[in-house]
């Protein structure tokens, strides 16, 4: 009954333009698909990164791993 009474109060179209609702609504759909299609474009990165990896000895191995975390601590300044 209190979800009702919060709709009616805020969403009722007698007091709010339902339009602007819908605009809300159709840009934070927008956003969430933009952002998960970056998601979608790091895992391939990591997904090429794993393939390349597998080609190296396991020294350079372990010294593409460990630069690849300095890449990503300065990146993310956790090396300050």
């Amino acid at each position: 009954m209190y979800n009702n009474q919060f709709s009616d109060q805020f969403f009722n179209p007698q007091y709010v333009n339902p339009s602007y609702y819908d605009q809300i609504r159709q840009q934070i759909f927008q956003h969430n698909l933009e952002q998960t299609k970056e998601v979608t474009t790091i895992m391939k990165a990591v997904k090429d990164i794993c393939d390349a990896s597998k080609k190296l000895d396991p020294y350079h191995y372990q010294l593409a791993f460990n630069m690849a975390l300095a890449v990503i601590a300065d990146e993310y300044g956790w090396n300050n």
